[in-house]
């Protein structure tokens, strides 16, 4: 419902805004629906699977994976092939 909520009123804003319409009290809508909906399904969704996004523990959190590296975290470090199999 929320995805819903956030689809529709960004349409509603866009169909607006290209009809030459005034459009700023439906894209501030549109915009506090993403932001309000948003976190709501993120939430959801961590929960769902129990949390796993939010592991501080896991060896590839944080800077264990990579470390001085100016690649996220979630992508593999030049040379360290090491590290990614604890993954």
């Amino acid at each position: 419902m929320d995805i819903e909520a956030i689809r529709v009123t960004a349409y509603e804003a866009a169909w607006r805004q290209d009809a030459g319409m005034d459009a700023a009290p439906h894209a501030l809508t549109a915009a506090w629906w993403a932001s309000e909906a948003g976190t709501r399904v993120v939430h959801t969704g961590q929960h769902l699977h129990g949390g796993i996004g939010a592991d501080l523990d896991h060896p590839c959190t944080g800077t264990s994976c990579g470390a001085g590296s100016s690649t996220p975290t979630w992508a593999p470090a030049p040379n360290s092939s090491k590290n990614w199999a604890r993954c």
